[in-house]
């Protein structure tokens, strides 16, 4: 168990590092390090090299988080540190690769000459993101789960195990209570709700453009958006799924620690899939536009300035409340909006409410 816990806590350490190590190669032509250049810019050997030299170091930093979290996989202060040492240094070092692209942009007079186009008629079967319906099939999962907690209620032991330390020792109980015994349950709910709402905010996301070639990039970020949204959809699932072992470890038919490395393993391997889809599209699904296709010579709309650090989007001009990244895949806020806020707030309002419910039906 503890080489088996080392495996998985250097895997997730790992696989942050790993992700930002690419994404220099993800995101579309026309965008390097949140800068807006000529798509052609990206065979420049300045940029090459500024491309090549994050990966470099992502990697190598990443090898040494993993092997020092190896070292003590008990550790919950170091392990935390970790987690919070690639995300930090990968930001920063974009913001020094942005810095030095936005002075060769200055150099060589890159200007915008025309407007991006995001608009283009297709036809009927053009792909595009699952409709929200899908996210019904959370119920029966739930159902079941909440059905399998009333059938082993009488079976629980007075003590509920309720925790455990990354050493897969339980080190907390609660009294037996229908409270306790419903946990699984909240987490599904508050889970399925997260992963609704993330699907909901795709579908009413600002599209990515094409340049040159509108109708090669809207069939490209429809697929970008089918995948994604299928991705969200299938780890929502399985996650959600993987809370009926916590329902097991309560009732003591399964060890806590056994079910709570299981979900960690799935976790990982829905996680894995979804990194490995992203690196197959791309950002807004740039790397399925081949070579050629969207990539013309000039530079489109130029919109730096609504873009702080590269990855904060502020417009109050613009009605989108979600937006694609541009330095990473996905969507994110635009804080100029502010509709956005109150996203916000509505969701730390349901992580609360999640916390104190959980506070109140473990007593």
């Amino acid at each position: 168990m503890s080489s088996f816990l080392s495996v998985l806590l250097a895997i997730c350490l790992a696989l942050p590092g790993l992700s930002m190590a690419v994404m220099p190669w993800l995101t579309p032509a026309g965008e390097v390090f949140a800068v807006t250049v000529p798509p052609a810019a990206v065979h420049d050997p300045r940029i090459r090299r500024l491309r090549a030299g994050y990966a470099a170091a992502m990697v190598a930093l990443t090898v040494a988080v993993a092997l020092i979290g190896v070292l003590d996989p008990t550790n919950v202060a170091l392990y935390v540190t970790l987690c919070m040492v690639l995300p930090v240094v990968g930001f920063a070092g974009m913001l020094v690769c942005r810095a030095r692209v936005q002075a060769i942009k200055v150099r060589e007079g890159w200007r915008a000459t025309g407007e991006k186009t995001t608009s283009a008629v297709l036809p009927a079967a053009a792909p595009g993101p699952l409709p929200l319906a899908w996210n019904l099939l959370y119920l029966p999962i739930i159902s079941a789960t909440a059905a399998l907690t009333v059938a082993l209620y009488p079976s629980m032991p007075a003590q509920i195990p309720m925790h455990t330390g990354l050493d897969g020792v339980v080190n907390g109980w609660a009294e037996k209570s229908w409270g306790a015994a419903a946990l699984p349950v909240l987490m599904q709910l508050f889970m399925a709700a997260v992963m609704i709402a993330c699907h909901a905010g795709v579908l009413v996301s600002k599209r990515g453009g094409a340049g040159a070639c509108p109708v090669a990039g809207a069939l490209a970020y429809g697929r970008f958006a089918q995948v994604q949204t299928a991705s969200l959809l299938g780890m929502g699932l399985a996650l959600t799924a993987s809370m009926t072992l916590m329902v097991l470890s309560e009732a003591q038919i399964v060890g806590m620690g056994e079910a709570g490395a299981l979900v960690g393993v799935l976790t990982l391997v829905s996680t894995g899939v979804a990194l490995a889809l992203s690196a197959w599209t791309g950002q807004s699904g740039a790397r399925l536009l081949g070579t050629s296709a969207g990539r013309d010579e000039v530079l489109s709309t130029d919109d730096d300035g609504l873009w702080k650090g590269g990855v904060f989007y502020v417009s109050r001009d613009d009605p989108s409340v979600m937006v694609p990244k541009r330095f990473g895949v996905g969507w994110t806020l635009n804080w100029g909006n502010w509709r956005s806020w109150a996203v916000t707030g509505a969701f730390v309002a349901l992580t609360a409410l999640f916390v104190w419910l959980t506070m109140v039906l473990v007593g």
